[in-house]
């Protein structure tokens, strides 16, 4: 037996199995069919457009107009453009006030709360709901109870989920515009993409499913993490049920 193998097997022998029967399982009450079509949406696109956003200052100009119901605008955007630019420059382009504004994002920073805050004094922005991440919260504790104090002390929402989702919803009584982006609302050093439809079921779609993450007796918790720790024989890390003995 070559050193190779017998080093393979001295591995194998101290790794410990780990054991996947106490996990939950997804919507075990549906049929596979029915979780399906819980958590997608399918649309017909009317029609596409394309636009490159360099600058922050583009943005009024390249989304003007913005699409109508059936249509989508397609972008891509520069480190120099975050995310919340795409919902400030639509709050603006929009002509008439924002009944509804649900925010999903992994954070949020200062100038983008000032922006919200200035537009749901001026009312242009009338009823937020704020979703971010639970590493936001634990990462910039200062940030975000700055958010939470500012958003609740007007009768916003603020809500703390486990997502990663960017997403940015403005229903008004005549528009359902959906922001879907790849880009961090707070900042982004890289090239991103972006989409934007107005489309109604699209936004209820999406705030069918972040209302149910919301509320986490409607969908199962993720599975415990895994611990890393030292494998005894190599000194290499290696994984373990948390759980287990």
């Amino acid at each position: 037996m070559s050193r190779r193998t017998d080093s393979l097997q001295t591995i194998d022998a101290g790794l410990t199995n780990l054991d996947a029967t106490g996990l939950p399982t997804l919507q075990t009450a549906t049929s596979a069919a029915t979780a399906k079509a819980q958590r997608r949406h399918l649309r017909k696109v009317e029609a596409r457009r394309f636009a490159r956003l360099e600058q922050h200052s583009d943005a009024l100009a390249l989304l003007d107009p913005l699409p109508q119901p059936g249509d989508s605008l397609h972008g891509c955007t520069s480190g120099t453009f975050t995310g919340w630019s795409l919902a400030a420059a639509t709050i603006d382009l929009l002509a008439e006030p924002v009944e509804q504004m649900t925010i999903a994002t992994l954070g949020f920073n200062r100038p983008n709360l000032e922006d919200l805050i200035e537009a749901t004094d001026a009312g242009k922005v009338r009823h937020v709901l704020l979703v971010v991440s639970d590493y936001f919260r634990s990462s910039d504790r200062s940030i975000f109870a700055d958010c939470r104090k500012q958003l609740e002390d007007r009768g916003h929402r603020v809500a703390v989920c486990r997502s990663h989702a960017k997403l940015m919803l403005l229903r008004t009584a005549t528009r359902s515009i959906v922001i879907e982006t790849s880009a961090n609302l707070r900042s982004s050093m890289n090239w991103e993409q972006f989409t934007i439809s107005d489309d109604a079921a699209l936004l209820d779609f999406h705030v069918e499913w972040l209302s149910n993450l919301i509320d986490s007796e409607k969908w199962p918790k993720p599975p415990a993490r895994p611990e890393t720790e030292k494998n005894d024989r190599t000194g290499c890390p290696r994984m373990r049920d948390r759980h287990a003995p």
